[in-house]
């Protein structure tokens, strides 16, 4: 799934309570001029994340510096605005002469992957040094909270500069599918135009090169996104492998080059390692979860035979199957989750499918647009589900085709669409029949 724009996703609050050690401004600091004095020591607890001396640089204060309470307002706002803690508060108090300040933290909640689109000019184990080294309390992953991320934007562009490339970076979140978690931040450099021109493959030996170069074809000729690769070659490429049994083929993370070397800009080749695994046959199948189905109908749709090639493709095309069994019996939400179990010395995979049927929905109304009311009530006398009766997803897909003689002939010349109303309340389902332009009738109906 491609990459969506990243929200804010966590509020942060900051506690600036100034505790003085004994609840009240000590002697030694009401004495000091202006309200100012020397920082003899920083301090953090509560982190389970950083260690003390990473919070103290990322708070921005220097001991031997001299310091106000401003400035010490001042530097939890900026812990704050690290994204790296939920709550942020401080005290202080006499020390060595001058003032010792303690930081007390709370860790964010949510840290992501931090991944890189298309820096193709420097390694990426540089980039992780240098962010490291730029950006406050980055230690190679992004606290959704705060300004961590923007601020390795800058960083980036910066570095950028730095090896002669003018561009602009942004960043978003990444998930694999719509139903899985976020499980990245993706930053990309908007610059030098880097076009995919060719996408290779090493180490793959039963599925050739030929057929894996089809397989990414729609890759060829779009600006190179190396995450988005990655999970790209998940689909396509990994069910060249999937229906031969290769059930555990891995890609390995793309290795990008341009074509012509020397400059910044221009058509790319990507290598791709590939580790191909073992074949595996089907061993046994076991389905939980089910009450409305028995595993008797449910195997009916499992198309793979005990001991032949697992095909990893045909099963998932099985499990929609039964998904669609399922919304024939008004389960319209129903899906099934096959969680493997590897046998490597006897080559065998065991699969344990997981149902989740959820709610049953029943017909609603039947309501039929365009039509005068005597082929109305001829198409509802021949229709079979009653209101209700358990909503059957699939009666409608052939609906109108089966009952034609009951339409007027100047029905063909109408667009037809059937459209179904899911009410969750109630947990029906109401159908609409809708013919557009409507049906002038030349002549009366004869029922």
């Amino acid at each position: 799934m491609r990459p969506m724009k990243r929200q804010t996703v966590m509020i942060i609050v900051l506690l600036a309570a100034a505790l003085a050690w004994s609840g009240a401004t000590p002697p030694a600091l009401a004495q000091s001029s202006g309200g100012r004095w020397t920082l003899a020591a920083v301090h953090a607890t509560g982190s389970e994340r950083f260690k003390e001396q990473r919070i103290a640089q990322a708070a921005g204060l220097k001991t031997g510096s001299t310091v106000s309470k401003e400035d010490l307002d001042a530097a939890a706002q900026r812990l704050v605005a690290s994204g790296a803690f939920a709550h942020v508060g401080f005290r202080y108090g006499p020390a060595g002469g001058g003032v010792a300040v303690t930081f007390q933290v709370t860790d964010a909640g949510q840290f992501l992957d931090c991944r890189f689109a298309n820096f193709i000019w420097v390694p990426e184990s540089q980039l992780l040094a240098d962010l490291k080294a730029r950006v406050p309390l980055f230690e190679g992953r992004v606290s959704t909270a705060g300004e961590m991320a923007d601020r390795i934007d800058r960083a980036l562009e910066g570095i950028l500069r730095e090896h002669g490339l003018i561009a602009s970076v942004d960043h978003v979140y990444f998930q694999s599918s719509t139903r899985a978690p976020i499980s990245a931040e993706v930053f990309t450099a908007h610059g030098p135009s880097l076009p995919i021109r060719e996408v290779v493959f090493t180490g793959n030996r039963v599925v050739d090169s030929a057929a894996l170069a089809r397989s990414v074809q729609p890759l060829i000729g779009h600006e190179l996104d190396e995450v988005f690769e990655e999970d790209f070659f998940k689909g396509d490429p990994a069910d060249l492998y999937a229906e031969r049994g290769y059930l555990r083929v891995s890609f390995g993370r793309p290795q990008t080059a341009l074509i012509n070397p020397g400059g910044i800009g221009g058509p790319v080749r990507t290598t791709v390692p590939v580790t191909e695994g073992l074949q595996y046959n089907l061993g046994e199948v076991a389905f939980s979860g089910n009450t409305a189905l028995t595993g008797e109908q449910l195997a009916g749709q499992i198309h793979i035979e005990t001991g032949k090639t697992a095909n990893g493709v045909e099963l998932e095309r099985d499990l929609g199957d039964m998904a669609d069994l399922y919304a024939t019996h008004g389960y319209l939400t129903a899906h099934a989750e096959a969680t493997p179990s590897f046998n490597d010395a006897s080559r065998t995979v065991n699969y344990q499918i997981v149902v989740t049927e959820g709610d049953q929905y029943h017909m609603g109304l039947l309501m039929v647009i365009g039509l005068d009311g005597g082929h109305v009530d001829m198409l509802k006398h021949d229709c079979k589900v009653r209101r209700g009766d358990p909503f059957d997803q699939s009666y409608w897909k052939d609906f109108l085709a089966l009952n034609a003689k009951d339409l007027p002939p100047e029905a063909s010349r109408s667009k037809k669409s059937v459209k179904t109303e899911i009410h969750q309340d109630t947990k029906t389902v109401d159908v609409t029949l809708t013919f557009n332009p409507p049906v002038i009738l030349s002549q009366p109906v004869t029922p």
